[in-house]
């Protein structure tokens, strides 16, 4: 939870730099992309929390590493609630009304999201990660 702060605080004055070298990449997002499917699943924080900043620090412009994380996300949902599936840990009537409101609105999000500057969509992101805490 000590990393969420630093987070914070590198979104919001960040210098922007380009992506790292490929042969350093890919490994690294292999990584993330494993502690971001355990955190999310043991957890049941959102992936974003721990790829956009990630992300970010590789070079993504913020509205790019959020798309990114979004599909990274979804596959991980998608494999660990075939796990809850299995154990009967599913609640499907929530898992239905915030499906079908997130599906609604997430389109409305993603066209504010389009429409802000980077830096107020820094700020709100960091605001939100150290609500997290």
């Amino acid at each position: 939870m000590r990393f969420f702060p630093f987070m914070a605080f590198f979104l919001l004055c960040r210098p922007h730099m380009p992506m790292i070298d490929s042969i350093v990449l890919y490994p690294l997002l292999l990584l993330v992309g494993f502690l971001t499917g355990i955190a999310s699943a043991v957890l049941g924080i959102g992936g974003g929390l721990i790829m956009v900043p990630v992300l970010t620090m590789l070079g993504l412009p913020l509205i790019k590493a959020t798309a990114t994380s979004l599909v990274g996300v979804l596959f991980a949902a998608v494999s660990s609630s075939v796990s809850n599936l299995r154990q009967g840990q599913l609640n499907w009537r929530a898992c239905l009304l915030l499906s079908l409101c997130g599906m609604l609105t997430a389109q409305f999000g993603a066209y504010l999201a389009d429409m802000a500057p980077e830096r107020q969509l820094a700020f709100g992101f960091a605001a939100l990660l150290l609500l997290a805490i």
